[in-house]
């Protein structure tokens, strides 16, 4: 009979928060997402639209970081992030 392990026993020591983003993703080639000609305009592939977000976020996550209050400095109420 196996003694059940306790998943607390394993603990890696914290990571900065800098793990959890990836500094690169694979996004498939040009030719299997093409535009589209629609009468006298050009259309994005809909698989374009993810990418796009991805960048914007990916901006707007620098951009607060790069913003961001020392913790052990800031004071007063609130603290949360204002939208330019």
């Amino acid at each position: 009979m196996c003694a059940p392990v306790r998943m607390d026993t394993h603990r890696r020591p914290p990571q900065p928060a800098e793990t959890l983003f990836l500094q690169s993703i694979l996004v498939p080639a040009n030719r299997f997402r093409p535009t589209t000609i629609v009468g006298d305009g050009v259309g994005e592939h809909p698989l374009n639209e993810p990418y796009s977000q991805i960048i914007q976020l990916s901006s707007r996550i620098r951009q607060v970081v790069a913003n961001k209050p020392n913790v052990e400095g800031a004071g007063g109420a609130g603290g949360g992030v204002a939208d330019a």
